[in-house]
This record gives C-alpha cells, structure tokens and sequence, in this order.
C-alpha cells in the first residue's frame, strides 16, 4: 500500500482508490464565507487550511484565516489580494477561481454541517496515513516494537483529541438542572446505603475532601524519598477495594509480588523484614496466610507492573479495564517514572504532557486517577519546609491540571511522633485545604487514622492495638 501524489491510495492488488474528500462541499463552504460576513465565526472551530482536500481550497482559507486574525473583513477581493501578498495567488487558481466560488453556493443555512463533513473527511484520510505508518513500521524489522506501539497509540490519542466535538456556551438554567439533578444522584446513592466517593481510607482526610476522591478528579499525591508515599498509595487502593470498588494500580518501580508483600504484612501486623528475610515463625506465616487467603485475596485490584510503561499504554489499559467494568480508580507510581512517548527533550514538558493526558483520561472514564509524584530537593534548603505547589518535581502544568495536590511529611522535631505524618491537602478545586495526621508503621508498611481521643498525647500502641485496628469491619470504621 502506497499513497500516489494525486491522493490515491494503491493497494497491492494495483487497484487505487481515491481518499475521502468532499470538494463540492469546500467549494460551497468557500464561497458562503465569501459571501457571508458571519459565515467564518461559524466554521473557525471547525476547519483548518490542512481540512481542505484541494490544495487551492487550502491556501484560500490560509488567507481567509489570516485576514480574520488582522482584524479584516472577508470577501472576494480582500481575499484575492491576501493571496497576492502571501504570493499564493497563481498556485491558489488566479482570481477567476476564487470569484467562481460564489456561485458553488448551495444554501448557507447548512453552512455548519458542510463544515464538519469536510472535517471529518479530513480526519479519515489522518487515520488512513497513520495506518501507513504503521504498516511500514510493522514492516520494519529494526524498530523495537514496544516504540511503534507508542507511537501508534500517540498518534491515536492526538487523533482523537482533535477530531473531538468542540464545546460550545451552555446556558446557565440548563448548568444549574444538571447540578441540581447530580446532587439528588449523589444523595439517593448515599441513602440507600452507597457512597458519593471513594475514600481515601482516613476519616479526617474524607471529611476535607468532601466523602473522598471523585470521578474525572486528578490528583496528585508528593513527597521527598523514603517518606512512605507508595504505601500511602496502596492502604489508598486497598481501602477502596474494601468498599469493593475496582482499582488500577500501576507501578513502574515495585514488582506485583512486592506490592503483594506490602499487603500481606499491612494487613497481618508482622514484621517486614522479618517476613522478607524468611526468619518468621510458624504463629507469623499464619497470621500471613490468613491475612493473603483472608480478608486481601477477593480485593478487585489489577496491578501493572512494568518499569518500562508510557502514558499512552497507561491510558490504553484504562480504556481496556473500563469496558470490562473493573476500573473506578486509577492509582500511579510514579508519574516522573512514566516512559516519555513524544519526541519532547525537555524533561519538564514531557511531564506536562503526561499530566494533560491522565486529567483528560480522567474526565473521559469518569473515575479519579491519583499520581504519585517526587518532590524538588528546595524544600530542604528553605527554613519553612512547609510543601508548596512549586515544589513538585518537574511539574510544568502538573498544578494546574490537578484537581487536588497532597504532600506527605514528616513531622520533624516534634518528640514521639516520629510514625506521626503530615497529609498537607495544599490544593483542592472543589473543597476545602488543610492538614491530616496519619500514623505509619513503617515496619509494617501500613497507615492507620491519627486516633488522638483514644491515646492523648500520642504514644506508640503495641503491634497488637494495629492488629486490632486492621481487622475490624468495615461496618465500625468511620471510613
């Protein structure tokens, strides 16, 4: 298969075929907008110069768009001469064609419908050269696959997003019913016993964030090293696998048996060293067993393991588990670990370009994707160690894309706290900030509510207080 200069595709049987195209519809189009001085604003969302299948058709609205863009009115002669001065005059059909257009007009009235046909034509024939792409690249025996799977699924994904429907004004009574008509969903929901979020696995953490995390919500979840933020993140997807929600979990830096590992001392209460070392009792691999076979092993959580993954795979895999009905939350670790796809340099870009991606997948799927992210080493030079957005590593547009943003910290210089961590909520779209204590016990990789009612000051429990802790039933926590 090969693509002719004249716009045919050949097969290799030899039979061409012509690419989609319209081109009495952009000649009717032209010529309406030659006419009509309201007839640009209403294709200008729509079509670009490259939507034309003629190459003369697209050099006209080149000058169409450039005059719009100065301010200029449009008609025949404005644009003639604006072809003369980006001297496209000859090549575009001389001013015969361009004044032969006005008479290609069928009815104006259609004008917005004309326009997206052609757009459409022009996204089909984007989708045939992508198909060429890739059947060469598949072809091609010295490109690694994984990369032209990337790219394909790049090319995809920018496909779509342009070919996307644009929005247009909604009136606010139409907003205030749709709000109104969400909020009595989200009530009934909780009235029969359901939730209106997913929690975040901690009662005061739940309140701030109003029930917990959201569909379409980005957020984002950042520390320094070692502070404890992947098993932040995985007491997150276990706590909402409880409420027997289906949660994704991709992480690019532990294996799935790790990640199982974690689990299973969490939930038992031994030892984690002891656990890895192979030094537990007979009483400990019990407790492990139950804990695994028990309360862990029916949990809906897939997990990803793959140091190699790129946000467009993540993103396929989001699409492929949500048609399946086993994803309502996606969690990530981490983000500045994410394989680039892009041909971008600028490590800072590239991490933009991923953050875009996850709040737009968010959106789509309507589920919260949590991103785990590292933390810039500033905050250890400044005398306030208090996190602020600008101290996400790399971030680019990663604040701004971000729906919620929370650090984790310790709480340094403060005596007997030292499994005492600060979850600092810095930013919340759609809720209040401020922050929550949780307690880590690191040796058992686990969260736990800050409990001050319970102990006063706070002292260390014994391992027993957090077995009791992590058996209880769901029905008497407040999460």
């Amino acid at each position: 298969m090969r693509k002719k200069d004249d716009g045919r595709i050949v097969f290799e049987s030899g039979v061409g075929r012509l690419m989609p195209q319209v081109c009495d519809l952009e000649e009717a189009t032209l010529g309406a907008i030659l006419l009509d001085r309201d007839a640009y604003p209403t294709v200008s969302e729509i079509l670009k110069p490259e939507s034309f299948y003629k190459k003369e058709h697209g050099l006209i609205f080149r000058a169409i768009v450039d005059l719009a863009a100065g301010g200029m009115p449009v008609d025949m002669l404005t644009v003639v001469e604006q072809l003369r001065r980006n001297g496209s005059l000859e090549e575009a059909g001389g001013p015969f064609y361009v004044c032969q257009l006005t008479g290609k007009v069928a009815s104006a009235a259609h004008l917005k419908a004309h326009a997206t046909i052609i757009a459409e034509k022009y996204f089909r024939r984007q989708l045939i050269e992508m198909s060429m792409r890739a059947e060469a690249g598949c072809f091609d025996g010295t490109e690694v696959f994984e990369e032209v799977l990337a790219r394909i699924n790049a090319d995809i994904e920018s496909l779509m997003e342009r070919s996307a429907p644009r929005g247009e004004a909604v009136i606010l009574g139409e907003a205030l019913k749709k709000s109104i008509n969400e909020a009595y969903v989200r009530r009934e929901k909780v009235l029969k016993g359901g939730e209106a979020a997913i929690t975040t696995g901690f009662a005061a953490l739940d309140r701030i964030m109003a029930g917990g995390w959201k569909g379409g919500q980005l957020g984002v979840l950042a520390a320094r090293p070692s502070v404890g933020k992947s098993s932040l993140a995985l007491h997150m997807a276990k706590r909402a696998a409880m409420r027997r929600y289906c949660v994704a979990l991709f992480s690019m830096e532990m294996s799935e048996t790790e990640l199982a590992d974690r689990l299973v001392v969490g939930e038992s209460g031994i030892d984690k060293n002891r656990y890895r070392s192979g030094c537990q009792s007979d009483g400990e691999m019990k407790k492990a067993e139950e804990a695994a076979f028990g309360s862990l092993y029916g949990l809906n959580i897939s997990i990803f393991a793959n140091e190699n993954e790129n946000i467009a795979g993540i993103v396929g895999k989001m699409r492929l588990l949500k048609k399946k009905g086993m994803c309502d939350m996606v969690i990530i670790d981490y983000l500045q670990l994410i394989t680039p796809t892009s041909g971008i340099d600028v490590r800072e870009q590239q991490v933009s370009e991923m953050s875009r991606a996850l709040k737009k997948a968010a959106g789509e799927l309507g589920v919260p994707i949590v991103a785990l992210s590292q933390m810039n080493r500033d905050i250890e030079k400044r005398g306030n160690r208090r996190p602020q957005l600008s101290d996400l590593r790399e971030s680019g547009s990663l604040e701004q894309d971000a729906d919620v943003v929370m650090f984790l910290q310790k709480r340094d210089g403060i005596e007997d706290e030292g499994n005492i961590l600060d979850v600092i909520v810095e930013k919340n779209r759609d809720g209040e900030t401020g922050t929550v204590k949780v307690v880590y016990n690191e040796s058992m990789t686990a969260f736990f509510d800050y409990d001050y009612g319970q102990f006063g000051k706070f002292v260390h429990p014994p391992v027993e207080h957090w077995q009791e802790r992590a058996g209880k039933d769901d029905e008497e926590r407040p999460f």
